[in-house]
C-alpha cells in the first residue's frame, strides 16, 4: 500500500470526513504539513471535500517566521487554493497569560484555526500530527506524571472538528514521501533547540530507546495509546451511566450525588464520576488534579465532612448526599406583591402569592399536609409589604410549637440543612418580622387559626431548591 492509500485508509477507518466537508488545513510550511496538504489535495475529489489553507505567523523567530508565512502563501497560490495567512503577537500573549512559549503558541494557534474555520464556513480542521508526535506526546506526559487519561495521546478526531490524517504514519514515511514527490518545505530551527523538553525527547530519549531497548518504540508507544484510548471510551460510557444514576440534582454551579448509589460501583468508576463532576464545576479554572479527586473520594467515603477543593469550589458530605458547589448565592432582596409572581434570578426560582377566603381555602385545600414549598398564612398578621431576601446574621422568629424566638441559623442546623446550601434558603419578611423561612418553617404568629378570614397562599418554585434536599438525607 503506497503512502496516499495508507492515509486514505486511516481517514476512512477513523471517519474523519463526510462528503461536503470543508477542511481548513493547518500548514506551517514544515515537512509534515506540506505532505498533509499534498495528500489531501490528491484525495479531495475522492473524499468529496473542499480545502482552505491556514497559516499563523507566531512572530517568534523574526525573519524566519515571516519567510515561513510567505512560503505558505505562495504554495497555496501555486496549488490554486484559498488561504488565510495572518500574524499574532504570541510573545505578548505569553507574557500576559504567564504561559510557556510552547503552551502559548499552541493556544493561540488553535484559537486562530477555529476563527478561520468559522470565518470560511469550514466543518473540519486538519493538522499534521504523525505517529512520532504521538509517541513523543505519550513519553512527554508520562515523564510529567500524567494519569491514564494523559497517556491516551493525541486523538485522531477531537470534538468532531479537529482531524489528524497523518497520525497513522511515521515521520520516516513522510520524509520518504516528500523526497519521492520532490516537494520543498521549510525547516523550523526551534525544533533543534534542546532547551525544550519535547525536543530532548525527540532527539535524545527516543533514539536512545530505539537503539538500546526497542527498535520499534514509536509504534509500540502509539499502539499503547490507542489501546488505552479504546478502553477509556468504554470506561467513559460506564461512567456516564453511573453518573446519571447517582445525580440527585444538577445546576451550572451545583451537583448533588446520592452516595448510596455511587458506592455500589468500583472505585475506578467512582473516581471517574467525581473527576468529571469536578471538571464541570471547575470550568475554566483548569483540569482537576489527582489530589482534588482523592479529597472527594475520601469525603464520599466518610460519614460527614466539609472540604474546600478550589478557591470557589466546596464539597460537603451530609447524610447520604455528597454536595459539590461552586461559589455562593449573592445577597438579594425583592419586593413581593399580593397577588403576584416574583422572580428570584439568584436562585433561578420564583415566588407566587394568592389571596383566598376561608371558604375558598376549605374547598381547594381540604388537606394541606406537609407542602414544604407552599405556606398558608393569616393575611391579617402581615404588616406592610412583603419581601423575599437572603438570610442575614441575627435573623430570628418563633417556629411553630415552641415559645420564644429562635435564630434562623440555629433552625437550619436543627433541621440538618447542609452548611453548603444554607445561603440558598430564602427568607420571606414583612416590614416587622420574618414570616416564613421558605421551605422550612413559618412564623407561629402568622399561622392559620379558626378565626382566620383571609388566607395568603405563598408558593416557592425552583427545580434546585435546597429544601428539597432535606427529604433525601438519612
Amino acid at each position: 500500500m503506497n503512502f496516499v492509500d495508507e492515509v486514505l485508509h486511516f481517514i476512512c477507518q477513523q471517519k474523519m470526513f463526510i462528503t461536503g466537508d470543508k477542511a481548513v488545513v493547518a500548514v506551517s510550511g514544515g515537512p509534515d504539513s506540506v505532505a498533509l496538504l499534498d495528500v489531501l489535495l490528491q484525495l479531495k475529489d475522492q473524499l468529496g471535500i473542499e480545502l482552505h489553507v491556514a497559516h499563523l505567523n507566531h512572530r517568534l523567530r523574526g525573519t524566519q517566521s515571516d519567510a515561513d508565512a510567505e512560503f505558505v502563501r505562495q504554495l497555496a497560490s501555486r496549488l490554486g487554493l484559498a488561504a488565510t495567512v495572518e500574524g499574532r503577537d504570541v510573545p505578548e500573549f505569553i507574557r500576559k497569560r504567564g504561559l510557556s512559549q510552547e503552551e502559548g503558541a499552541r493556544e493561540v494557534r488553535y484559537l486562530f484555526l477555529q476563527e478561520v474555520a468559522k470565518g470560511v464556513g469550514a466543518t473540519k480542521i486538519a493538522t499534521a500530527h504523525n505517529l512520532d508526535d504521538q509517541a513523543e506526546t505519550v513519553l512527554f506526559r508520562l515523564l510529567r506524571g500524567a494519569g491514564r487519561r494523559g497517556l491516551l495521546g493525541i486523538p485522531s478526531v477531537r470534538d468532531g472538528l479537529f482531524v489528524r490524517p497523518l497520525l497513522g504514519t511515521s515521520r520516516k514515511q513522510i520524509e520518504e514521501y516528500l523526497t519521492q514527490r520532490g516537494l520543498s518545505f521549510r525547516c523550523d530551527s526551534s525544533n533543534a533547540d534542546l532547551s525544550y523538553t519535547r525536543n530532548r525527547i525527540r532527539h535524545q530519549l527516543l533514539p536512545l530507546l530505539r537503539k538500546n531497548y526497542n527498535p520499534d518504540i514509536v509504534t509500540t508507544l502509539a499502539r499503547t495509546a490507542e489501546i488505552l484510548r479504546d478502553e477509556d471510551y468504554f470506561l467513559e460510557e460506564q461512567t456516564s451511566q453511573v453518573h446519571a444514576l447517582s445525580v440527585k440534582q444538577k445546576t451550572n454551579r451545583k451537583i448533588i450525588l446520592d452516595i448510596n448509589r455511587l458506592s455500589d460501583y468500583h472505585i475506578c468508576l467512582r473516581r471517574r464520576v467525581l473527576r468529571n463532576i469536578l471538571q464541570q464545576l471547575l470550568g475554566k479554572e483548569g483540569y482537576p488534579e489527582f489530589g482534588q479527586v482523592e479529597q472527594l473520594v475520601q469525603l464520599a467515603g466518610s460519614e460527614s465532612g466539609w472540604i474546600q477543593i478550589a478557591s470557589e469550589l466546596r464539597a460537603q458530605r451530609c447524610g447520604n448526599l455528597l454536595i459539590m458547589k461552586r461559589g455562593k448565592v449573592p445577597p438579594f432582596q425583592k419586593k413581593v406583591g399580593i397577588p403576584a409572581q416574583t422572580k428570584i434570578p439568584e436562585l433561578n426560582a420564583q415566588i407566587s402569592t394568592q389571596v383566598l377566603t376561608a371558604e375558598q381555602f376549605r374547598e381547594k385545600f381540604p388537606q394541606v399536609g406537609s407542602q414544604t414549598q407552599t405556606a398558608f398564612l393569616d393575611l391579617d398578621t402581615i404588616c406592610g409589604e412583603l419581601q423575599v431576601r437572603s438570610r442575614r446574621p441575627g435573623d430570628s422568629f418563633q417556629p411553630l410549637g415552641i415559645k420564644g424566638h429562635k435564630k434562623v441559623k440555629d433552625l437550619l442546623i436543627d433541621r440538618k440543612m447542609p452548611r453548603i446550601l444554607r445561603d440558598e434558603v430564602p427568607i420571606l419578611t414583612d416590614q416587622e418580622k420574618v414570616v416564613w423561612v421558605v421551605g422550612i418553617e413559618i412564623n407561629a404568629p402568622c399561622k392559620l387559626t379558626p378565626r382566620t378570614q383571609r388566607i395568603l397562599r405563598v408558593q416557592f418554585q425552583s427545580d434546585s431548591s435546597a429544601t428539597k434536599m432535606l427529604r433525601h438525607q438519612d
